[in-house]
């Protein structure tokens, strides 16, 4: 019986350790997965990858992207790159599960080229094919942006590579089943083997059926044979034998090579246990055993130029010349920043313990990487402008007060060439920032420098207006000393805008307070006295004025002082404490008029002769300044003054009346 089932389970063994090596060998699923986007009829300037096929599979994707000629791959945050789409034409790549879907939404054929905005994290210029792995910049919903020159038909040939699930999880079983199923039949094998050799060599002695060979006693008669007509002798016993009905005690010698006990096992055939496992396939052997699917990137050389697996961005390098020699000092420029003065407290790049209340935490409108190339384009921009004198090279980078105080300045240093240069705005070191949050429009940034050139730290305001705008320095603001910026919000997240008109969580509103400080310089012992702190600005205006006015050369002349808020530069960001930084502009004029008919005033030696080119007036002048400033405003309850933590003055126009 052990014949019949050893053959065939050596068979079913190694049937089954075959399909088992099959499943993790040839048969074994494929890696790694490609899914092409399919082809679209219609074409779009834009093409943008859905955040969905990024993400769709948590080991990553090789994303490649595929086009008849040069093309820009851009990173942006979902919400930025639709915001930059807008109404455009835009194919569309998502996904459905393992597969990819195209569809064209319809809009503006043409749009403007998207390389170079602000808004990407990273873009790059491909030729022809890109092979890349995918890589979050941060946490948050990230698209790739696909585009020609935003008038030519953007790459629609996308493909995505990621892992398989190659687990064949009855592979070791069915290597090991039958391996065990070998084994056994092997073993029955040898056992039966050697049950049949045993009997051949030590088998009992004749059966029943053979004449039985007795024992001859001395002195007895021959027994006749049987055949004959007398009965058979009584055959006699041997010595120890027993009377009948009882057990005979087994014979020792007569049985000297039984056979083997059924159910002890065999030295040989125990041994011969183990040797079918050599015959088992080795686990290093086995293509991918038990190891994850890893995709490797795509060699370089193989792709077109451009090949990445990380998108990077060349740093601009700015070149800036040196700031033109203070010749001599303006009569009526204030000196609240020109003289010594203590350190300045600005503190360093680390979060507030104190969360921005009554608001979720957003991610800030830019990253880190994102600040310091605005700031680097931002400053080369603003460098050569200065060098140039020529405002309109602050067109792309600069506006609103930042751009038309250095606009006065070149002006009067075109006639006035010993005018001191406006203070250089540095894209490093970065000290502190503050970063709106949000996808919502205008946006602004607020970064802390100061570079080799800087005296005191400077705030640099920053506002991008609309998606498809850069943003542009707005304002650029000395710190005074003994001043603090205050902290950034906890874990770096995004601030609220302050809206200027609304005193919401605050002492006042943004533009109250503003205009609540040109009344305080316009009349100081009015009602707003004391509704700012001390600080080395307002000390040096109020001191300019009294100064004039108290001056016998000017008895004969009626002068009057005057600062006037002006509202559409006014923009604020809370603070992670609850308070706001305020950023305002402020037109300030000196006029200076004869009070007698026949009298005049002495412009001979002052800037004034040099700008309206003349030595004396009897209509009497009027001088303009623009006035930069940058307020603390507490949060509301608080009993704290507000602060005025930063300040700079231009000298606008000198006219005759």
């Amino acid at each position: 019986m052990r014949n019949k089932f050893a053959v065939p389970l050596i068979v079913i063994g190694v049937l089954l350790m075959l399909i088992g090596i099959g499943q993790r060998t040839v048969w074994a699923p494929p890696s790694t997965v490609t899914a092409a986007a399919p082809s679209s009829e219609q074409e779009a300037p834009l093409t943008v990858i859905s955040a969905d096929v990024l993400t769709q599979h948590s080991e990553g994707v090789d994303v490649t992207v595929s086009a008849d000629g040069p093309f820009l791959m851009a990173v942006g945050r979902a919400d930025d790159v639709d915001a930059w789409v807008g109404d455009a034409s835009v194919l569309r790549i998502g996904a459905d599960g393992e597969s990819l879907t195209s569809e064209v939404t319809e809009g503006t054929a043409t749009v403007p080229n998207p390389a170079g905005s602000d808004l990407w994290v990273s873009e790059q210029e491909i030729d022809d094919e890109v092979t890349f792995g995918w890589e979050p910049p941060a946490a948050g919903d990230w698209q790739i942006l696909l585009a020609t020159d935003g008038t030519a038909a953007a790459p629609s040939a996308v493909s995505v590579t990621f892992a398989n699930d190659d687990s064949t999880p009855f592979a070791i079983p069915l290597i090991v089943g039958g391996a065990l199923l070998a084994v056994l039949g092997l073993a029955l094998a040898f056992v039966s083997g050697r049950g049949n050799t045993g009997r051949r060599a030590g088998g009992r002695g004749p059966t029943s059926s053979g004449p039985a060979k007795e024992t001859k006693p001395s002195g007895a008669h021959p027994v006749t044979d049987s055949t004959t007509s007398l009965p058979a002798a009584k055959p006699v016993a041997p010595a120890d034998a027993k009377p009948v009905g009882e057990k005979a005690a087994p014979n020792k010698t007569a049985d000297a090579n039984p056979l083997p006990d059924k159910t002890a096992p065999d030295k040989s055939a125990s041994n011969n246990k183990t040797a079918p496992d050599k015959s088992a396939p080795d686990k290093s052997a086995v293509s991918g055993a038990g190891d994850p699917a890893v995709v490797p990137a795509k060699d370089p050389k193989s792709g077109a130029a451009g090949t990445t697996s990380a998108f990077g961005i060349l740093p601009v390098l700015r070149r800036r010349g040196p700031a033109a020699a203070l010749g001599t000092v303006v009569a009526v420029a204030l000196a609240f920043g020109a003289a010594p003065a203590p350190a300045l407290a600005v503190l360093p790049l680390t979060a507030s313990a104190t969360a921005e209340p009554g608001s979720e935490a957003t991610p800030p409108v830019v990253l880190d990487s994102q600040l310091e190339r605005i700031l680097t384009e931002v400053s080369a921009t603003v460098a050569e402008a200065d060098a140039a004198k020529n405002p309109q090279l602050l067109a792309t980078r600069a506006g609103g007060s930042a751009a038309s105080l250095r606009e006065a300045n070149y002006a009067t240093a075109a006639k006035v060439p010993e005018t001191e240069a406006p203070e250089p705005v540095e894209a490093e070191p970065l000290m502190t920032d503050l970063i709106m949050g949000g996808t919502e429009f205008p946006r602004s940034v607020v970064a802390v420098t100061q570079g080799p050139d800087n005296e005191v730290p400077q705030a640099l305001l920053l506002v991008q207006e609309s998606a498809r705008e850069n943003y542009k320095l707005m304002s650029a603001i000395k710190m005074l000393p003994g001043t603090t910026f205050p902290k950034r919000p906890v874990n770096g997240t995004g601030v609220e805008p302050a809206p200027a008109d609304s005193a919401d969580g605050l002492t006042v509103a943004p533009q109250t307070a503003v205009e609540g400080l040109a009344d305080a310089l316009t009349n100081p012992e009015g009602a707003n006295k004391d509704t700012f702190a001390s600080n080395t600005f307002a000390e040096a205006v109020t001191e300019f004025q009294n100064t004039v006015l108290s001056s016998p050369d000017n008895e004969f002349a009626d002068i009057t002082f005057k600062h006037t808020a002006v509202p559409a530069n006014t923009r604020a960001l809370r603070t992670a404490d609850g308070g706001a930084i305020v950023f305002g502009y402020m037109d300030s004029s000196y006029a200076s008029v004869p009070r007698e008919v026949g009298d005049s005033i002495n412009l001979e030696g002052t800037v004034y002769q040099k700008l309206t080119g003349e030595t004396s007036t009897e209509e009497g002048i009027d001088v303009k300044y623009g006035e930069g400033v940058m307020l603390y405003l507490p949060p509301a309850g608080s009993t704290d003054q507000i602060q005025v933590i930063g300040a700079v003055q231009e000298l606008l126009s000198a006219t005759l009346k």
